[in-house]
């Protein structure tokens, strides 16, 4: 095999989740996620510093928006729902 870079680490969870980023041990970033009813709300971290938040508007909409500490938009992800035979049939 080959040599092992970083290590994503994703404990049980009931409500809120988190996923740690560990490099030979050390964590350097962390990603939380925000309980809400209907949204899907992600805060990530370098080290023990908040750098962006990760936003979803509503529990359908497959748009999700990083923005920094300060909200401007960083980046915007967006997945194209192309139907439920096709996603299905996609795992």
């Amino acid at each position: 095999m080959g040599n092992e870079l970083f290590r994503v680490r994703r404990p049980f969870w009931w409500i809120t989740s988190s996923i740690y980023v560990e490099i030979n041990g050390k964590e350097v970033g962390v990603v939380h996620r925000r309980w809400h009813l209907w949204r899907r709300v992600y805060d990530l971290y370098l080290g023990n510093k908040q750098f962006a938040v990760v936003e979803n508007p509503g529990f359908w909409n497959w748009t999700f928006t990083l923005k920094d500490i300060d909200g401007k938009v960083l980046a915007e992800i967006d997945r194209e729902w192309r139907g439920f035979g096709f996603e299905v049939n996609s795992l």
